[in-house]
């Protein structure tokens, strides 16, 4: 249930980015991978987001311990590659639900809340080996620091996120061909 709740909530945060962020190419960078709501404008897609805010940090942060204390029950013998690939895919979505979140942030009115989200996340996707999850976080975060006129953690963060998409990149890593397997 709370997989099928985060799905919504990303497919919706998508579209609201969409309208908010209109020409912006990252909507269509996210892990949705079923329908959301749909909205008529970009005033009616921030104002869902708006009052949604406490359900969406709420749905990252139950997504995060849950991934995590799933994964973490598991014995290495049992892990094993369902159990990684689920989590690495469910940490993907909230990262990208905290990004697809972006007019709230730019708000700053949730500020405390994306970074505690963001740092969560972060400490999960590192501990799994999750770099897309892990630029992700990074990105938002710095994002957050920044805001904050919190200036010299934010570039760290931002050289973070980006030395993770160089490291991508370079090594062949496909976000979309990923996500299929």
């Amino acid at each position: 249930a709370l997989r099928r709740l985060l799905d919504f909530y990303l497919a919706s945060a998508q579209s609201a980015h969409r309208l908010a962020y209109d020409g912006s190419t990252l909507a269509e960078q996210l892990s949705v991978t079923g329908p959301g709501h749909t909205f008529a404008s970009a005033d009616e897609a921030v104002a869902w987001l708006t009052i949604e805010a406490e359900s969406l940090f709420a749905t990252v942060a139950q997504t995060t311990a849950h991934t995590t204390a799933r994964a973490t029950a598991h014995t290495a013998a049992q892990a094993a590659h369902t159990t990684v690939q689920m989590t690495a895919q469910a940490l993907l979505a909230a990262a990208d639900l905290l990004l697809a979140m972006e007019p709230l942030l730019e708000s700053g009115s949730h500020a405390r809340e994306f970074e505690r989200r963001a740092r969560e996340t972060l400490a999960a996707a590192q501990r799994f080996g999750a770099p897309s999850s892990e630029l992700r976080c990074r990105y938002v975060l710095g994002r957050v620091l920044f805001g904050s006129n919190r200036l010299v953690e934010a570039r760290k963060e931002f050289e973070a996120s980006l030395g993770l998409a160089v490291r991508g990149r370079h090594a062949g890593v496909d976000e979309h061909r990923l996500r299929r397997r």
